[in-house]
């Protein structure tokens, strides 16, 4: 039977599509209704030959049917149920009523997947809560971390998504660059699934499990150099604590990152 990989935060389908040309199965998990209409018209053939399966809903950390949505006129991958997201690079939202879904109940709906990619923008950790109410993990984990610009001038738990997979089990980090995708070729032999010619944008999230060829690092690791540069950032100082190895970091000050979490 093929892997199952959960795509939250589906937008265009970019990794989608590459999870599928992979020979996975894919959930994939849209909350703006207009993207989800267009998926399904673009993958047609997955759909129906059942390799996709797309849930038009936002993912929520209540028993909530339904939530506010936020849809961005000029960047429709900054859409989130979140009300002060990114607000200080662009104000140019509508808000619409959207179905809710919670992440323990999508797990119980189609299973626990192989590998799982979250970027929902800053609601991102109403998943990780779903996974930590579920005895099983998924192998992989991958999440958007959050930067400073996100959520200018309001307070923030930068932590918050590192103690969760932390807390889930994940004891190996690694980082992605997302800024440096386009430079980034599919290994050949593949790891994962089959070999996929594909070209990543910035629209894409990469490679992922054991095709992601980066450096790893410890809990404390990662935590020390994320909190160093997210706080640099914000305030304009080294946050207070750790070795001060910068050179090691891989977090740099043009990039957005995701981090990739399994166990050692």
């Amino acid at each position: 039977m093929q892997e199952l990989i959960f795509d939250v935060g589906m937008h265009v389908g970019r990794d989608t599509e590459f999870y599928l040309k992979k020979g996975f199965r894919v959930v994939a998990v849209e909350a703006n209704p207009d993207l989800a209409e267009r998926a399904k018209s673009q993958f047609s053939a997955e759909l129906t030959s059942g390799q996709l399966t797309i849930v038009n809903k936002a993912v929520v950390d209540s028993d909530a049917a339904s939530v506010e949505f936020y849809v961005n006129e000029k960047k429709d991958d900054w859409g989130t149920t979140h009300p002060d997201w990114n607000r200080s690079l662009n104000k140019q939202y509508r808000s619409i009523q959207v179905p809710a879904v919670r992440f323990d109940q999508l797990i119980r709906d189609f299973g626990v997947p192989y590998y799982l990619k979250i970027d929902i923008e800053g609601a991102d950790v109403n998943c990780l809560n779903g996974c930590l109410r579920q005895a099983a993990r998924p192998k992989y984990i991958s999440v958007e971390l959050m930067t400073p610009n996100n959520l200018a001038g309001h307070s923030a738990d930068a932590m918050e998504i590192l103690c969760c997979l932390r807390a889930m089990g994940y004891n190996r980090f690694q980082i992605s660059d997302q800024s440096r995708l386009k430079s980034v070729r599919c290994q050949n032999p593949p790891l994962e699934g089959s070999f996929v010619d594909f070209q990543f944008d910035g629209h894409s999230s990469g490679p992922f499990g054991r095709e992601l060829q980066l450096k790893s690092f410890t809990i404390d690791q990662i935590s020390e150099l994320y909190l160093n540069w997210f706080y640099r950032r914000k305030t304009g100082s080294w946050f207070p604590f750790g070795s001060g190895k910068q050179s090691q970091t891989p977090f740099h000050d043009k990039g957005w990152f995701d981090v990739h979490a399994t166990t050692a």
